[in-house]
Order: C-alpha cells, then structure tokens, then sequence
C-alpha cells in the first residue's frame, strides 16, 4: 500500500485482545492511552499502527467503531504515521445540531488579550477543543458558555458564541462623552486618532453597526496599544490631557458597571461575567495613572532603581501587579534602559531561588524584559564572526544568561522553539570546538524537537558552565531528530523541511525532475534545489568558486528573477474576452433550486458564477449540477459551495457555450474526470453510500455514491443484505472511459458512518476548489507545520554561523549563498544584501588564493555594504590590510593596528606580517623566498575565523564570579612589581571564600586573569619549586596540579570548619584548551551557609558587584538577626516535614496490621527513599557472600550528599545509603545517576578515577537521588514513569545517548505535561535491548512518555508487573 501524505484514509479497528481468564482485561483496553487501527507496510503487509486516544474515547462506557477515519501525518520506514481526522468525529456528533441550528454547551479554557488577532478557546464535554473568534464576548476561563456552528462539514467547523451582548442598549459618543465630561479639545483630539489609527479600525466598525460594547472594546484596545507611537518627551509635553483621558475612561466604565442599567438585560452567569471583566479593566487604569505621575515628578529612574533594590532584598513588592505594571511601561518607552539595568535584573533574579519569580506579576514582567533586551542586542550579536574580543565575550553571555533565564520562567507549552534555537546558536560561538552539535540542536530545535540540554538555573550565575554542558549529548546529523513535516511559499518559491531533508523549489518545478544541487556541496546541511532550466555545475569545475557563483546567480534568477515576474504581470493586464474552450477562474455567487411541475426539487440546481480571472474580461454566467457531476443533488444549501470562512469558493472551468445575451455556459465536467483519474486507486477503501440496490434486466451493480463525491457501479456481496442508502466500504478495480467500477469488502454502520449526497457533492466542489491567499479555514489538521518568516530568519541565522565555522573557504561560499536564497524567499532584501556582500568578500578572498594579492578598485566597491555590520567590517579590514601589499604608504596604519589594543590578535598578525613584507620589498628589488613564504603565510591567517590564543574564557566578575591569577603573589597596581607573599595573598582568598558563603553562593577561580581567561599558575609553580610550603602540620610540596588540590584541602581546613567545609568544593578545571596550553584552573565552588561563617574573628559578606568586605556594629548586628530568622524557618519545615512523615508511617504501619498475610514474593514497588540500584545486576559486596567476584572497585554513597571511590573494600555498607561495586569488565563504563523526578545522568568513570581514591565528591544537593547503577556503553536505561493519573508508561534510551555530566552536575527535570514523576529506572542488558526496540525514547512522539505498561500505581498488580517488565532486562 503507498499512503499519501495528507490523505485522510478509513482505517479499520483492531479490537483489544479479549481475555477470558483475566477479567480485568477489558478494564484495562478502556484505560489505555492508545487505540490501535490496521494499515498496511509498504510490502502491502498488515501492521498495527497506535492513535492517541481523545477524552471521550477514554470513557468507560465508550464503545470502539469498527473505523476511524484518520490522516496520514507522515511516512516512516514505509508506515504511516496517522492522526485521528477531528473534523470528521465533530461532524458525527454534531451534524444534527449544526442542521437543525442548534447550540452546544462549551466551556472557556482560554481567554485572549488581544481579541483583535487572537481566540478564545473552549472545550465540549467530549473534550474537543475548538477556536472561536469574538471581540465583544465577555467571558472568564472555566465559564460555561453556550455556541453554534456557523458552518460545518467532514473537512472542518466554525463555532460562534450565542452573543447576548448585542441586546444591550447603544450609548452613542456623544452621549458617552456628556456623562464623562471630557474636555473639548481632548474629545476633538481622541476622535482625530480614532479616525485616523489602524488600531481602531474595529472601533470605526463598532460604531458604524451600533455595537453597545463599543466603548469597552475602546478602552480595552487604548491600554493595549500604550504608549500610543508617543515619545517620553510627548507624554510629558501631554501629561494633563493623558489624565484626564484616564479618568474620563475610569468614568465611563463606571457608569456602565454600577451607574446604569446597561447590564440588566443579560443572564446572571454572563452579567457576572462582565462585570469582572470590566472591574479589571478600571482596576488596570492604575498602573497608567502612577506613570504619568512619575512622568510630571520626572523621578522615572528612580523609580526603576528602587524596584531592583526592593526585589533584591526581599524578593517582593508590596502590589506587584501595579509596581511592574509601571516598570513595564517605562520599559517600553526607555527600551534601551533594559540594557542599562540588566545587571540589576540578574542580581535580583539570582538572590532567590527560581521558584520566587515562576509566579505573576514577575514571570511575564521578566520574560518581556528579557525579549526587550535581546531584540536590542541581536543586531550586533548576529554580526559576529566568532567572539574574538572580551567586551564580545561578556555582550554573548549576557544575551545567554537572558535567554536561558527566558525559557526557565516561561510558562510551560510556551513556544521556545526560536529561543532555544538561538540559545544554542549564540552558545556555538563561544564554544567552537563543538561547533556542529551546537548548530545541529539549534537546527533541531527550532524545527519543533525537545532539546538534548537545558539551562540549569544554578549554573547561570557563572554561564560559562552553561556554556561548557550545552554540546554534551550527541546530536546526530541535523535532520536525525525532525519527525514533523515544515513548509514556508511565498511567491514563486517554497522551502520544505521533512525528516527526507530540506528542500527549495520553484512552485512550477515537479518534485520528479532531477534537483539542481551537485552531491559535493553544502555537505552539513545538503539541501535540494528543484528549479527548471538550472545548468549544473561540471565535475571538473567543481573547485572554481566562480563557477558557484554562476551557479547560485543562474539558481537565484530562476527562483526570484523579478524580471520574469513583472512580464507575467504586464501580460497579466492585457485582458481578452472568454471564448468557447477557454479554462476560466469563475466564483460562484448565487444558487436557484430546479422544481418540477408538482413542486418536487429535480436535484440539479443552477449556480450562479463570476470570472475572476485577471487573464479575462469580467463576465457572469451559470453551470447545472449536471455540468458538474452524473447525479442528482437535492435540498442543497449556499453552504455547498461556501468555504468554512462563509466566502464563495473559485473553480477553473471551461466554457461550453454563449447566450445570446452574453451570460457564459460553464462545465466542471472536465475537472471532475481528472480528479477521479487522479484519486483512483486500487490499494485504498473508500466509503459509499448504495443510491440504487436493484439488480435486473441488464444491471448487473449497484450503484453508488462515494465519501469522496464520485459515483461508481459496485458488484454485489451475496452474503449481505445490501439495501438503498446503505453504507459500505468498497475498493476498486477498474476505470474505463470514465466509469469506475468497485466491489464491497464490508457493511458499515449507517450511524457512524453515513453521509449525504450533499456531504459528498460538497466535498467533491471542495476537492477541485482553487484555494485563495486570504482562505482561512478551520482546517483542525495539517500535514506541515508553516514556518514563519521568522524562523527562516533565525534559519538563515544558522547557515551562516555554520559558513563561518567553514575551513573550506568553497564551503562556506555555498552555504552564504542559500542563506542568501532564503533571505530572497522572505523578501528581506537588506539581510540578502549583507549575506551577498559577504559572498562577494570571499570571492576576493578566492582571489587572493590564485593571485596572491588583492584587487583593490574591487574591494573598495564593497566599502559601504561592509561597514553595515561587524562581522563583515572586520572581514573587509583584513582584506584591506593585505591589499596594501606593495604599498608603503599604508604602512604607518599598519603600525597603528598593531599597537591598537581593540583590535584582535588576528588583524594584528595580519598587519604585521603585511608591514614586514612591504619592509623586505623596499630593502631589496628581488622578491626573497622569505617574501614568497610571507605572502603564504598571510592567506593562512585569512583562512583563520577565530583567535583561541588567548585561552578558555570564564567570563566577567560579579557578585557571584571572582578570579584570582595567584595563590602566592597579592595584586599590584599596573606598573609596579610583584613580589611573593603567600601569606598575604592565601589569606586575602580565604576571605574572599568566606564573603560567598555569607552572601548567595558563588565560584572562586584561581588561574584566570582579570580579562575572564585561564592565564594557568606558571609563576606559582615556579615559586614552589624552591619553597616548600606548610599548611597546619602539614609541609608540601607542590609540583603538580593535584598536589596543589591536596595543599588546598589542608589550607580550607585549617581555616573553616564542619559547616563551612561541607558547602566548598574544590576541582582542577581539565578543560581540553587548558590541557592544551598547561595551563591549571583552580576552581572553587561555594554554596551559601546560613550558619554565619567567620574568619580570623571577622564576618566577610560578598557584595553587589565584584566587592567582599567584613561586617561590624548595627550591620553584623542585622545580618546575624536575618540569618537566625532563616535558620528558624528552616528548622519549622523541616519539623513539620518530619511530623508529615512520621504520620504518613504511622497510617502505614496500621494499614499493613490489618492486612493479610500475602504469601507471593514480594513485587518490585517504586523506591520512595534511599538510592536504589539496578534489581537484576550482581552488587555482592563482601568475598564471604555467596556470587562474589573480585570488583575493579567500590562506590560508597554516604547520607550527607558525598561519594568516595577505593579500589579496597572499605566495609562501610552499613554507614552508607548505597555501596556499589564496579565489576572488572565494566571499569571503562558509566555510572547512571538518577535523581528525584529527573532526566537520567550519564558520568564516565574514568572522571571519578581522576578524582582519586578515597577522596569525597559531592553530588549535585538540588534533589535527592534516588538510583545509581554502573552500565556499559552498548547497554540501555529502562525509565518507567507515571502519568498525571498514575497509569505507568515505559521507555529505553541507549546508556550512549543519556545526557552526559559531570559527578556533581545538576539535574535536570523529567517532568512535563505527560510526566508527573519517575517511578523507577533500571539497567537493560545489551543481549535484551532489541527486546526494548520499539520503545527507544529517540522514535517516540515529542510529548510521549512511552509505551503504556497497562496498570496504575493504585491498582495491586503494578508491583509484579513491573518486576515482569524488570526481568525482561536481563533474561
């Protein structure tokens, strides 16, 4: 069988497996998540394909059709992918009503803000979710709410609310104005911007149709559009009249809310309704009337600079809803101000834990400020070419920091598709050794897939970590992971992204014809290009960059040539009369049914139609029924020929005759026989209806009327009674001169599955309908996801930072070049013209390759364009310095860009290397082989896209980052000399450890200068080398990097004691870029005491900024008052956590009292405290203990949050949570660390082994763990997990593609919208995983957790049967 994309297909009912010794078989089929439907391979083999259930399918008294109709999503390894067709079930249930004009009760889930462009949303008690658009209802979430549909049919609905608002009575401006007492010239001025302003456009039409919610609809819109296109310095010049508008708006309302009758006429439930919505909207105005009194105190700044202070210190705001109100609005006056305050957002943010700003008015304020901040910022980061600078550095982790904190308080289901693209897009620049992974999850994501990594709110206080995790898990090729299909046309042109790959096409290019793309290009990527008449690049051409270029312009003219296009439009304009035989666009606008003489409808109505062709004459006509199809049609309504929009629907017909009158004779005959040529098909079932069962004389079929809206002769059944309008399922054998013939495979219910022959006749007129620009159905599915021109953008975004990353200078041309199409496809001609000059730059670059020198009339053509952006700036800069080879009298600008300190080391190289070559020719006539190397060299270092001499960057300093360069020589001021203390300077560190764990937290890096890169501790190991130091008892040594982590585990703890020592942890940051360059980073990493720590006798508190100093008097006095307040709160949940459990074991200890004794053996149950590990592995820990096997070595958990490896049994099982064995075979494996309702984390053991033995490593304290096993590389994970309800599902990812981590990495949470916590995890033996195959996480629906285990946690079998599943692991 080959399905269709799009194609909505019967698809028969696989009934659950009746079990007559399990009575609760049937209980469970009703439970599951899933019905499953019969569909064909591509071998024409059956196979059982799985459909989410909707709401009212999970009902226990729901029965299962025999078919449902479904639409094939997509295709993968030859079998569909299916959806059940909504439209077609909503027609089911609510036909009936829709014909009979009855209302359906619904209930509101969603109310816009902006009823203009946005809808409602409500759901039936089915739970069918439906749109609805109305800007005058009145309605709250979870009110009950009574519709109709305005349309509907088998391909989708309108719904409208039964609208009691239109009975209110009307108040007229000028009556409205009378009661509010609005000033003159504020009501002249008020009714100029409500003639004048778009915004209003609704209002105009409001009060042209006497709507009486007209006034509401105009304040809701006047504080949804503020500022209004005003300037801050226009509302300070307007200050007194923006008053008076407001209170002239608090008046109105009013009067309408408790001044009048206005609201009388309406039921009790909608009056209710609206008179909360419109007691909010007078309560809104107060934000409004706070800020034009900031504004006439001219004390805004101020204002915002309190806010930040208040949030910092208490984490509240006394009315946040109005006090953020403000802010925002300020925000959008100032924009620029969110830079300026950035860094108090993130200093406030970071002061509390996540969960403080997750609630309103916060999250929504925090979010627009961090979408305000990064629109701001995209231009210059864009422009980049890598960040090569410190200041680039910090301006990328800043924009990373917001974005990351963006999607962390974003609510959950927001689209973040285009924010997690750009999160990882920007992270690739600063992490280029990673480049691909980066660029392909930045690719994945934005096309809809679930990020392998996410931003961990801990680590965003330092976000280079942030950086560093980011590229962790593998990601495969860039489209592995897209399973959705995404579309964006415009124009001529139309770019596809499928799981098949990435495609541009011109529309009038067959998909069959050969892609114009050679094999060789774009190899990360490699996209097709279908576009006609495209000459091809030769293989021996393939190296030659100006044979691309010819290419990519031949590709660019034929998809976009302007050229051709206003031609078609010129001849477009010359317009001809229609002739008989002529093809026509005709709408049809009007329809007069046909009666017999006795007044019965003869079923072959006329249509009424227009040209509407730009190629033709304007003209009117008609065409019958039977113009159209062979039967009759009777009780028609315009609706037939109405799209869901209530617009006319456009046909192509022909002409088959003229009146005399002129009125124009149309067929859709012609049309109607090519759309059953092209829908025949042998291998599909289609649905019909018997129009005539009689069998005799020469009828030898029945004949027939299909879903479709073809008619056809069906050999009969004997075995069924098949009678007039009957419905059965038929497929088809043969088509000759336009006749089709069928046979039935099967009775249907008349029920479930009948239609009309108006059903089928409309959908036949939809069929060959000519879908319009302006069409907006309700078309409840769609088989592509439409991108937006945004997303193209940040898709362009992408392709270029991946040319940037290109070594191949060839490469990197063709990967501008498509950036460039699709810039064109978007029709955004300033993006197309940056990327074309960056295009035309490599050319001379090119140029320079074959020439060794550089044209310069050329390149100064391409001055202007260049200095648009950095990126390209820069570029042009270095071409420009090689182009001044042989030209001395550029050699004193070469002098200054090598002593510029803004400029990079790159273009210092470049100057250099320019100015010794000029220097070498002015000494000699003959060029040397020294100058002839020299030329070489200078293209190397134009090949180069980035400078990393400068080492790993960490960042800038802040209240949470301090970087030290020395553990012996103290700071000194530029110019002076260091000298030795390591006293001094040992001491000054300990109190800078001592500041953070008074203050928030925060990370100490030795070895990293001020500029935020590693610099190493090359001095101080040279100073160690002759001076043996002595920490407490203790005399080192110091030659190595671990020896100096041994001398500073001494020196904390001769300085601090239990309650300090157990929140430092100290590490050697073996970054592969500082072993690279030897370089050794000390890294410190420090969690907030609340018990006051001191240190020689003094209280350091980390500050605001990059300061630490001590406390003393009334400011240590405060500090300690707030630290045993904390201590206090601490202390009373912890109490009260342990009387919850303490009753919740007393409940338990009575229940099982009074249980019987069940003498079966005991079935795996979830662990609820503790680390539990694999159920099946071998984990014999003592050679007494019967299966012992001598170990490579053991992990010992300990209860405070620590683990200690020893390659000896340390005989600690009883001191410890778990103690773990590593069996000798698994030594090169993973330990699996699963925390508490967390995504599982993968840790080489080699990293612990670094660590050293009988050394204590933290692990991540942000949630309890819960599971660790050892696992090999080829094994899988089991992961069980429950659902809201409780009912288990289970999934298997290869031990390989878990999220790799560090041993103190944090978590990252498990739980979504199908999630709601981890029952329990468990290792696959690597023999059992194709068992598990059809599970693997990696091939499961985005939102799915997994294939449903078929029990709930309630039920008393889920015990045993996840101990079946368990054992499935390993046997």
């Amino acid at each position: 069988m080959v399905y269709q994309k799009s194609q909505v297909i019967p698809f028969e009912v696989i009934p659950p497996a009746a079990d007559a010794a399990d009575p609760n078989a049937a209980a469970e089929a009703a439970e599951s998540e899933f019905i499953e439907v019969r569909a064909l391979n591509e071998d024409g083999e059956p196979v059982a394909v799985q459909l989410q259930k909707l709401p009212f399918q999970k009902e226990p008294d729901y029965r299962l059709p025999n078919i449902i109709e479904c639409r094939v999503i997509n295709i993968v390894d030859g079998v569909p992918v299916l959806k059940q067709h909504i439209p077609t079930i909503i027609y089911k249930f609510y036909s009936e009503a829709y014909r009979k004009g009855q209302s359906i009760e619904c209930t509101v889930t969603y109310v816009p803000l902006d009823r203009v462009h946005d809808k409602f949303k409500v759901v039936d008690d089915k739970g069918l979710n439906f749109n609805v658009s109305d800007r005058n209802a009145f309605l709250h979430k979870g009110q009950k709410v009574t519709c109709k549909f305005q349309s509907l049919s088998q391909q989708g609905c309108i719904l409208k609310f039964d609208n009691e608002s239109l009975n209110l009575p009307f108040y007229s401006p000028k009556i409205i104005g009378g009661l509010v007492e609005l000033p003159p010239r504020l009501h002249g001025y008020i009714q100029k911007v409500w003639r004048k302003s778009p915004e209003f456009e609704y209002l105009r039409k409001d009060l042209q149709t006497h709507n009486p919610l007209w006034f509401i609809n105009m304040m809701r819109e006047t504080l949804r559009t503020f500022p209004w296109g005003f300037t801050p310095e226009q509302i300070t010049r307007h200050c007194i009249s923006l008053d008076e508008l407001m209170k002239a708006l608090r008046k109105g309302a009013l009067h309408f809310l408790e001044g009048s009758s206005f609201l009388n006429g309406l039921s009790s439930e909608t009056r209710r309704s609206m008179q909360g919505q419109i007691t909010e909207l007078v309560e809104s105005l107060k934000p409004f009337e706070k800020l034009l009194s900031h504004f006439k105190n001219k004390d805004q700044d101020e204002f915002v600079s309190q806010i930040f202070d208040k949030l910092e210190k208490s984490g509240y705001l006394y009315h946040p809803d109005q006090a953020f109100g403000v802010l925002m609005m300020i925000f959008r006056l100032y924009p620029n101000k969110v830079s300026e305050y950035l860094s108090s957002i993130f200093q406030s943010i970071f002061t509390r834990e996540i969960q403080n700003w997750e609630r309103e008015p916060f999250r929504t304020a925090f979010v627009e400020q961090f979408e305000m901040y990064l629109r701001q910022a995209a231009t210059s980061i864009d422009g980049l070419p890598m960040a090569e600078t410190r200041a680039q550095k910090e301006r990328l982790l800043t924009a990373i920091t917001a974005i990351a904190l963006k999607i962390l308080l974003s609510k959950q289901g927001a689209d973040l598709n285009r924010t997690y693209s750009t999160y990882y897009r920007y992270i690739s620049l600063l992490n280029p050794n990673h480049l691909d992974e980066l660029l392909n999850q930045s690719l994945q994501t934005l096309l809809g897939c679930k990020p392998l990594t996410e931003p961990v709110y801990s680590q965003l206080r330092n976000p280079m970590y942030v950086v560093a995790t980011a590229a962790a898990i593998p990601t495969g090729l860039p489209l592995d992971r897209i399973r959705n299909n995404h579309r964006y046309q415009s124009g001529s042109a139309e770019l596809t992204i499928t799981p098949d790959g990435l495609a541009l096409t011109h529309l009038g290019t067959s998909r069959d014809s050969e892609q114009a793309l050679p094999a060789a290009l774009m190899p990360w990527l490699h996209p097709s290009i279908y576009a006609n008449g495209v000459h091809n690049i030769q293989a021996r051409k393939l190296n030659r960059m100006s044979e691309h270029n010819t290419f990519w312009t031949d590709v660019e003219h034929t998809l976009f040539d302007r050229e051709v296009t206003q031609l078609a439009v010129d001849r477009a304009n010359v317009r001809s009369r229609a002739e008989i035989g002529d093809n026509v666009l005709v709408e049809i606008n009007d329809m007069e049914l046909e009666f017999d003489q006795n007044g019965r409808d003869t079923g072959n109505p006329r249509f009424f139609c227009d040209i509407v062709d730009d190629g033709f004459e304007a003209g009117g006509g008609y065409m019958d029924c039977r113009d159209i199809v062979g039967y009759s049609v009777r009780y028609l309504s315009d609706r037939c020929y109405r799209r869901r929009d209530g617009k006319p629907m456009q046909f192509v017909a022909k002409v088959i005759g003229i009146e005399e009158d002129g009125a124009y004779h149309f067929s859709l005959a012609d049309a109607v026989t090519d759309y059953v040529r092209d829908t025949f098909d042998t291998q599909t079932e289609y649905h019909a209806v018997i129009t005539n069962s009689v069998i005799g004389g020469q009828a030898r079929s029945y004949s027939g009327l299909t879903k479709n809206g073809f008619g056809l002769y069906i050999s009969p059944k004997p075995e069924l009674d098949i009678r007039n309008s009957d419905i059965v399922a038929v497929g088809l054998y043969s088509l000759s001169e336009g006749n089709i013939q069928g046979y039935i495979t099967r009775k249907l219910d008349k029920n479930a599955d009948g239609f009309t022959t108006a059903d089928a006749f409309r959908n036949i007129l939809l069929a060959l309908s000519v879908k319009t620009e302006e069409e907006d159905e309700e078309e409840i599915e769609d088989i592509y996801d439409e991108l937006m021109p945004e997303d193209i953008h940040e898709l362009i975004e992408i392709v270029r930072y991946r040319a940037l990353s290109e070594k191949n200078l060839l490469n990197a041309y063709d990967y501008l070049r498509f950036a460039r199409l699709l810039a064109l496809l978007i029709d955004n001609a300033e993006l197309a013209s940056s990327l074309g000059t960056h295009a035309s730059l490599l050319l001379l670059h090119d140029f320079y390759a074959s020439n060794k020198r550089i044209d310069a009339s050329e390149l100064r053509k391409l001055a202007d364009d260049s200095a648009r952006m950095p990126m390209l700036s820069n570029l042009y800069k270095r071409l420009e310095m090689v182009s001044w080879m042989d030209n001395d009298s550029h050699n004193n600008e070469l002098y200054q860009v090598i002593g510029d300190e803004d400029a990079t080391e790159l273009e210092r190289t470049i100057a250099r290397m320019v100015l010794s070559y000029n220097m070498m020719q002015q000494a000699s006539d003959n060029p040397s082989e020294i100058a002839k190397t020299l030329k070489t060299e200078i293209g190397n270092a134009l090949d180069v896209v980035s400078d990393t001499r400068l080492g790993k960057y960490y960042g800038s300093e802040s209240k949470f980052i301090e970087f030290k360069t020395s553990l012996v020589y103290p700071a000194v001021s530029p110019g002076q000399k260091m000298h030795a203390d390591p006293e001094q300077q040992q001491q000054h560190i300990l109190s800078r450890i001592a500041g953070f764990l008074n203050a928030e937290g925060g990370s100490l890096f030795l070895g990293v200068n001020n500029q935020g890169y590693a610099s190493g501790l090359a001095d101080d190991f040279e100073y160690y080398a002759s001076h043996p130091l002595q920490a407490g008892n203790h005399m080192h040594r110091i030659n190595d990097a671990d020896k100096l982590q041994v001398y500073i585990d001494n020196l904390l703890s001769d300085n601090f004691g239990p309650a300090a020592l157990s929140r430092i942890s100290v590490s050697i940051d073996n970054d592969e870029l500082n072993v690279e360059k030897g370089r050794v980073v000390v890294r410190f990493d420090i969690q907030k005491s609340l018990e006051p720590i001191y240190f020689n006798g003094k209280l350091w508190v980390r500050q605001s900024g990059q300061s630490t100093r001590f406390y003393t008097g009334s400011a240590e006095e405060e500090f300690l008052r707030d630290r045993r307040q904390q201590l206090a709160e601490l202390e009373r949940q912890a109490r009260s956590m342990e009387e919850e459990e303490a009753e919740k074991q007393a409940v338990a200890a009575q229940a099982k009292e009074v249980q019987a004794v069940d003498t079966t053996p005991e079935p795996v149950a979830a662990v609820p405290t503790g680390i539990a590990t694999s159920r099946w592995r071998p984990n014999v820990i003592n050679y007494w203990d019967e299966g012992y096997a001598e170990p490579f070595g053991y992990l010992y958990f300990d209860r405070s949050g620590g683990m200690e490896f020893s390659k000896e049994n340390l005989y600690k099982d009883g001191e410890c949570d778990l103690t773990l064995i590593i069996p000798d075979e698994m030594q090169n494996g993973s330990l699996i660390l699963g925390y508490e309702n967390s995504e599982p984390l993968r840790v080489p053991l080699q990293e612990i082994y670094e660590k050293g033995s009988n050394q204590t490593i933290k692990y991540s304290p942000l949630r309890p763990l819960r599971f660790a096993a050892v696992a090999g590389e080829q094994e899988g994970l089991l992961s069980i997990l429950a659902d809201n309800s409780s009912n288990l599902a289970y999934h298997m990812e290869n031990v390989a593609d878990l999220q790799q981590g560090h041993i103190n990495s944090d978590p990252v949470s498990a739980i979504t919208s199908s999630v709601n916590h981890v029952y329990a995890w468990d290792v696959i033996a690597e023999g059992c995983k194709s068992d598990f195959s059809s599970v693997l996480r990696s091939n499961l629906k985005k939102n799915a957790a997994g294939y449903a285990l078929k029990t709930n946690e309630s039920k008393a079998d889920c015990p045993q049967k996840v101990a079946d599943l368990i054992a499935k692991c390993h046997s």
